[in-house]
């Protein structure tokens, strides 16, 4: 009875081996599709959000404004913008700049200059003092006049029709009675290779995650040959001064071509009207997102192009690579 007894515990033990053999392979196969599913979804809501934005560049404000956000100042740019910014281009960061969605803007009843300064606001036709500004969520607003002359601010303080404006670049000049203020969103994201994350900066100051597991975050900007002006967005329409000059100085576009971060930042156009950044900038109209995710479980790795380092478990997932091209509707047609 011994023998059979542990002749047939022996069979049962070896059987329950084959069993939990299989029952592990499926387990890690259901925790691969749970943790590639979880890849997925994170670049997804990280390329829709991008995607968003983009299409939202350099638009605004209301019609009927004497002027596009996008004429007057770059609405995409390969580096941060605003305060508390780096302002070094580079292909790993795209910086978005466009009006307040529903938002018209206000009049400087009185000349601003300096910062910080003390401002009243006159409402333009058709809204109601705030007219969309507002000194929460980064508060940023483009002050410009009708030379087509800009610069970027900063809503600190809001009462009744009065503001508290502070500069977020250099520039000066003063910008007389009568001059338009119109609220603006910056969104600028970057890669942290560090910290494997793609990061936020609202151009303000605040500097948020966005997303973990980011490994690769690329950017290509396509554009036209040379700067042109854009059409006319009303009877009164203004454009930056370097742009209209550079427009007038070079050849007819022809053909879409890759501008690169270092192209964009070369020289210092605008600069002789208080606007530091590159003239070639309103050569954009196309813009290319690329996002490479993996799982935040190093055993779990296993990279797109392959890897000596075998990963711990019997089942992987790899990185995920997802791109995205926009081109933004402020910029179509031009």
């Amino acid at each position: 009875m011994l023998i059979e007894l542990l002749v047939s515990v022996g069979i049962v033990l070896g059987l329950l081996g084959i069993v939990f053999g299989l029952v592990d392979p499926s387990g890690g196969a259901l925790a691969v599709q749970s943790l590639a599913a979880d890849v997925h979804q994170r670049q997804r809501t990280t390329l829709g959000e991008i995607h968003r934005h983009l299409l939202l560049a350099g638009s605004g404000p209301l019609p009927g404004a004497n002027g596009v956000i996008g004429h007057l100042r770059p609405a995409v740019a390969p580096r941060l913008r605003g305060a508390a910014a780096d302002p070094a281009p580079g292909a790993d960061r795209v910086s978005v700049l466009y009006g307040v969605p529903g938002a018209s803007g206000a009049r400087l009843g009185a000349p601003l200059s300096g910062s910080p300064a003390r401002v009243r606001l006159l409402p333009v036709a058709g809204c109601a003092l705030p007219c969309g500004l507002s000194d929460r969520s980064g508060g940023l607003a483009v002050v410009y006049d009708a030379t087509g002359r800009s610069d970027l601010y900063r809503v600190t303080d809001l009462d009744g029709a009065d503001a508290d404006l502070e500069r977020l670049a250099s520039g000066g000049g003063v910008y007389g009675a009568g001059s338009l203020i119109v609220p603006v969103l910056v969104r600028g994201y970057y890669h942290d290779a560090g910290a494997e994350q793609l990061r936020l900066h609202n151009g303000a100051g605040s500097d948020l995650p966005v997303v973990d597991g980011v490994v690769g975050f690329a950017v290509r900007y396509f554009g036209v040959a040379h700067p042109t002006l854009p059409p006319p967005a009303g009877p009164a329409a203004v454009t930056a001064p370097c742009l209209a000059a550079a427009a007038a100085a070079g050849a007819p576009a022809s053909g879409i071509g890759v501008l690169s971060p270092a192209l964009l930042s070369d020289d210092a156009s605008c600069a002789a009207g208080g606007m530091p950044f590159d003239v070639d900038l309103f050569r954009i109209r196309r813009v290319r997102v690329e996002v490479t995710l993996r799982v935040a479980d190093a055993a779990w790795r296993l990279p797109a192009t392959g890897s000596p380092l075998m990963p711990v478990r019997n089942a992987a997932v790899r990185d995920v690579v997802a791109s995205v091209d926009v081109a933004p509707r402020s910029l179509a047609g031009w």
